[in-house]
């Protein structure tokens, strides 16, 4: 989710020069951590122009497109928590985690890396808490990744998008992205469980959605570069549910 423009997406040049959309923001979340749950945040609305467009999410930014080509008058805001590399783990509050013998039996068995946290609760605490309470319209997620071993992804999803919307205090939709079929080498079906457990889990969750681009991903990059087609297929997911953004 955290891929942009900058990072060499397709046509990346085309698409950063035409990216002018007065309607459309961005505020992107820092990335920090912290043990605790932040009240603050450091960040400021962008309009998005060719030069904020291009350090943004990519995926983001194209679903935004997409929508206010439909709805031209009405202003659109993205608020951007990704940090790519990233377990899901790090994103559900600690406590949830915790109280959960399968889903912290997991998070023990993660490996630490050097370019992003790995602790239940991390990011969360910094990225996603100071924003409870500011009205969304929705979700969008795309990770899964940095969770390939685990077989209880399904469960970290649910357990996430019912803590989210907990401490929001409504059934907010949310929307996420089937991970791309990239070849894990020794660990042959590890992308295709995780796979699966987004499958199951969009059948669990009350008003989410699962968009696929297995057919325009290959299996040699773990970072796909088409994002068009991965903002416009969740832009089209939720026309199609008909979703209000009030």
């Amino acid at each position: 989710m955290e891929m942009s423009a900058s990072w060499g997406i397709d046509n990346s040049e085309e698409e950063i020069a035409k990216a002018n959309y007065d309607n459309v923001r961005f505020f992107t979340s820092p990335k920090m951590t912290a043990d605790s749950e932040q009240n603050n945040i450091i960040s400021s609305w962008e309009i998005c122009t060719s030069e904020s467009m291009k350090y943004a999410s990519a995926a983001a930014y194209f679903f935004a497109k997409r929508l206010q080509e439909t709805m031209k008058d009405v202003p659109v805001g993205l608020m951007v928590s990704a940090w790519g590399g990233t377990p899901i783990e790090i994103w559900t509050p600690e406590n949830i985690i915790k109280k959960d013998t399968a889903l912290l039996t997991a998070a023990n068995k993660l490996t630490p890396v050097s370019f992003g946290p790995i602790k239940p609760g991390k990011a969360f605490n910094t990225m996603i808490n100071p924003l409870v309470g500011y009205k969304i319209a929705g979700a969008l997620w795309y990770q899964g990744e940095s969770n390939v071993g685990s077989d209880v992804y399904d469960k970290n999803l649910e357990a996430l998008i019912a803590s989210w919307r907990n401490l929001w205090g409504y059934n907010f939709p949310f929307y996420f992205v089937q991970i791309a079929p990239y070849n894990y080498g020794e660990n042959h079906f590890g992308g295709v469980i995780i796979r699966d457990a987004q499958r199951k889990a969009v059948k669990q969750i009350k008003n989410s959605g699962m968009v696929v681009i297995s057919d325009v991903s290959p299996i040699d990059d773990i970072h796909p570069k088409d994002k068009k087609a991965v903002g416009f297929r969740l832009y089209q997911f939720s026309f199609k549910k008909s979703l209000s953004f009030n």
